[in-house]
């Protein structure tokens, strides 16, 4: 340990961004390295806290003189290009997912912003047709073991109430008519407010991993080139093309704060400053 270098350290980041991956070999079918196999600056990251954090603790019961860890930082996490929907994919959507059974949650994550995990947790009971909202009140995660689990929302602030376009009404009214069939049909009777509105075919909560698969086969037919979340992200671009105030948009989707939302779309908000600098011109007369 006293031997540990900044070398060392910077070897070990390269060794986990290019065969770090486990249960890969770190070689493609040419026999060369391919980037499969390696971890995402981002997962190295972690890894990099948790040795730093180790050897901090080192320090502190002096078995090291320093943390080579606070000289040699993780890797820089150079963040993908936010993936979105145009507006002519938008306006295709409804018409492609016509019948399929990713039509309405799909729909919803595009016309509500809600995530994947609200979304597959969505009881009927939190659903008000007549009002037009959605009420989010849990999500549904896959844990290490395979298993599911109900759970509160990502935050405090995912605990919300979404207004519901009249495409996601429509096509929430279908949808109910639909699932009442299949329940009747395979025998399950008429439903409560606490049965899913996304379930599998047997009632049960549908796998998000599962979920996700269906989505990217879909998606690589239909040529969209986004994933799920990424419909989450046209939401919001969506709005703030649509000039809809920071606060209200961050309400929407749930966030903490609206200074996560600027954080996340401030891409989008810099993409055009034009009704800025006409305001200074309506203001000097010009």
């Amino acid at each position: 340990m006293q031997r540990l270098s900044t070398r060392d350290i910077e070897a070990w980041h390269a060794t986990l961004l290019t065969t770090g991956r486990k249960g890969r070999n770190g070689k493609g079918r040419d026999g060369q390295l391919d980037g499969r196999d390696g971890l995402s600056a981002r997962t190295v990251g972690h890894a990099h806290r948790v040795l730093s954090k180790a050897l901090r603790e080192a320090v502190r019961h002096d078995l090291l003189v320093k943390n080579v860890c606070t000289v040699q930082r993780a890797p820089k996490v150079i963040e993908d290009e936010m993936q979105i929907l145009t507006p002519q994919q938008v306006g295709d959507l409804p018409g492609q997912l016509h019948g399929h059974a990713l039509e309405v949650p799909t729909l919803v994550a595009a016309f509500c912003g809600l995530r994947r995990a609200e979304i597959l947790a969505l009881q009927l009971g939190d659903i008000d047709l007549e009002e037009e909202v959605i009420h989010v009140r849990r999500s549904l995660e896959e844990t290490k073991a395979g298993g599911l689990r109900f759970k509160l929302p990502k935050s405090k602030a995912g605990v919300r109430d979404v207004t519901l376009p009249a495409i996601v009404t429509d096509a929430l009214h279908v949808h109910y008519k639909r699932l009442l069939e299949r329940r009747l049909l395979l025998g399950q009777g008429k439903p409560t407010d606490t049965d899913l509105v996304f379930p599998d075919w047997l009632g049960r909560p549908w796998s998000p991993n599962g979920f996700g698969a269906t989505w990217s086969k879909l998606a690589t037919r239909l040529g969209l080139g986004i994933s799920f979340h990424g419909l989450r992200h046209t939401h919001a671009s969506q709005l703030i093309d649509a000039k809809v105030p920071i606060t209200t948009i961050a309400k929407r989707l749930g966030h903490s704060s609206p200074l996560v939302t600027l954080k996340v779309y401030a891409h989008l908000f810099r993409e055009n400053d034009s009704e800025a600098a006409a305001a200074i011109n309506a203001a000097l007369g010009g």
